[in-house]
């Protein structure tokens, strides 16, 4: 799907393009729906908070791949209010 992105066979109407590849290119990683929300943190340069420890240390070792994510902060789900 990424190669049909990038050869504008496949269009991507809302959202953004680099951020919609990334999010592609980290699903494996990170899972789908985790992808995304590290892919739209890295759009826009902010932080991340997660109560998923074993997501925090998965972001650590995609870290190159998500540069505008400064920091990366756990907190226990102590903290968790839905």
């Amino acid at each position: 799907m990424k190669g049909l992105i990038e050869d504008e066979i496949l269009y991507v109407l809302d959202g953004n393009e680099e951020s919609v590849i990334k999010q592609i290119e980290l699903s494996k990683a990170l899972g789908s729906a985790d992808a995304v929300n590290a892919s739209i943190a890295d759009l826009f340069g902010t932080s991340f908070l997660t109560v998923d420890k074993k997501l925090a240390y998965k972001m650590k070792s995609v870290e190159i791949e998500l540069p505008n994510i400064r920091n990366v902060y756990y907190t226990t789900s102590q903290f968790r209010d839905y």
